[in-house]
């Protein structure tokens, strides 16, 4: 009940804030621009309370997705009966429509924010499918990816206007969508698509703070990463590798003091979805299989000069990071996070190393060194669990490390032992191992407080 109070008292003073603010412009107190950023801050306050408001914001956002899709629905069932200017009268009358409202009920009057934020989500949607619609009406025989890039320009106009997260997270995802599509179907190295997503987090993300747009920002970056080496190049190791690479820059990143004390958030984020990347790439490294599979030597040394460069930038990238990092770790006295920044540079020179003398190497023993890498990882990510007292560090690292251990028992046993055995004895080793970690699990939690 106190809650719900304080969160009364919160919207009627929200409420004078504007009136006064209103009286401040007239005045020339204060400007348009600094009174929205007055407004969003407080209004920031009251989204993260948990009550109703919220709960406004995800049915007003589930509506607008519902009535895009019902104007998409009607206008594509009836399409073929209309004149063209009543096509074209039609799509830009919903956008001017659902435009007008959005700012009128979330910036202009102010009284109804969250329903007039979900119209102007709507206002998105409904130019995407504008743009596709103008495309059929005039038969625009054009490069199918572009209309995501287009739609994406558009919904990034939007955001920076509105500095609107949802809508931030939008134009990331049609950014990623555009590039995957790209890379994907039609094989084309999108070198575009980095400038976009630097824009993207300079201009929306961070002076926002929009923690699902960075999340999505990021995963883009990765997957433009690891499509463009694949691009590059035939080789599963040899862009499995530069993205490991990556990743590490990646992590180092989130590790700089300027990100921390900053974007807390976003360095957690960024080092999670790495440390999440770079051991399912590990993983796949500890299969004896794929180091048998091709002369990586020969595979390295034989690419495109466009490889090089690509792949010498992210070396060169990662590295720099990483010594910067040092440095500003060591003035801080900061030993831990040193020896951090030393795992991810030895895991750069690892791959490396390993690419470039692979044919000299048997097979057993890359498969040995990664397997113990892999082990390594996973303490390393337990220690820097109980160091932060990060209950997601220790789970993904009991994750890992259980993965492992139920893949080295099929691996290595199922053409040893008689079926029956092989099965029962793996299902008491889960068994016993689900029990183990557990309690260890426990314990830990337990000791971080």
């Amino acid at each position: 009940m106190q809650k719900k109070e304080s969160h009364e008292n919160t919207i009627d003073k929200l409420k004078w804030l504007i009136q006064e603010m209103a009286l401040w412009k007239n005045e020339g107190i204060i400007s348009q621009q600094q009174s929205e950023e007055i407004l969003g801050r407080y209004e920031q306050e009251i989204v993260s309370q948990p009550n109703s408001s919220r709960l406004v914001a995800i049915i007003s956002i589930l509506g607008s997705i519902l009535v895009g899709l019902g104007v998409i629905l009607f206008l594509a069932a009836n399409w073929q009966g209309f004149s063209i200017p009543l096509k074209l009268g039609l799509i830009f009358g919903c956008l001017i429509m659902t435009y007008t409202l959005g700012y009128y009920f979330a910036y202009e009057k102010k009284n109804f924010i969250k329903t007039g934020k979900a119209l102007t989500f709507l206002g998105v949607i409904l130019f995407g499918s504008g743009l596709a619609l103008i495309g059929q009406i005039f038969n625009i025989n054009a490069h199918f990816p572009d209309g995501l890039l287009f739609w994406g320009i558009g919904s990034f106009l939007v955001a920076l206007t509105t500095k609107d997260k949802n809508i931030i997270a939008l134009t990331i995802l049609l950014f990623a969508a555009w590039n995957i599509t790209e890379q994907a179907r039609f094989y084309n190295l999108n070198y575009l698509f980095l400038g976009m997503m630097l824009v993207s987090l300079k201009m929306l993300i961070f002076p926002t703070k929009a923690r699902l747009a960075f999340l999505l920002a990021v995963l883009g970056l990765i997957i433009w990463v690891f499509l463009t080496l694949n691009l590059l190049t035939d080789s599963f190791m040899v862009s499995g590798s530069g993205l490991v690479i990556f990743l590490g820059a990646l992590y180092t990143l989130g590790r700089l003091p300027i990100l921390e004390k900053e974007r807390a958030g976003f360095s957690f984020l960024i080092r999670i979805v790495s440390l999440y990347r770079i051991m399912i790439i590990l993983y796949a490294f500890t299969f004896q299989n794929i180091h048998r599979s091709g002369d990586w030597y020969q595979l390295f040394w034989q690419q495109h000069s466009d490889f090089y460069w690509f792949y010498g930038s992210i070396v060169g990238v990662g590295l720099i990071i990483t010594l910067i990092n040092v440095i500003g770790l060591a003035k801080q006295k900061k030993l831990y996070l040193i020896r951090e920044s030393q795992v991810i540079l030895g895991l750069v020179i690892l791959m490396v190393t390993y690419l470039v003398t692979a044919s000299e190497i048997a097979s057993l023993i890359p498969t040995i060194i990664y397997n113990l890498g892999y082990l390594g990882l996973v303490l390393g990510i337990i220690a820097i669990g109980i160091r932060e007292k990060s209950q997601a560090f220790i789970n993904s690292a009991l994750f890992f490390f259980i993965v492992d251990i139920i893949t080295r028992y099929f691996d290595y046993f199922f053409k040893l032992l008689d079926r029956s055995f092989f099965f029962i004895g793996g299902g008491l080793l889960l068994l016993w191992g689900g029990l183990f970690l557990e309690k260890k699990r426990r314990k830990i939690i337990n000791e971080l407080g």
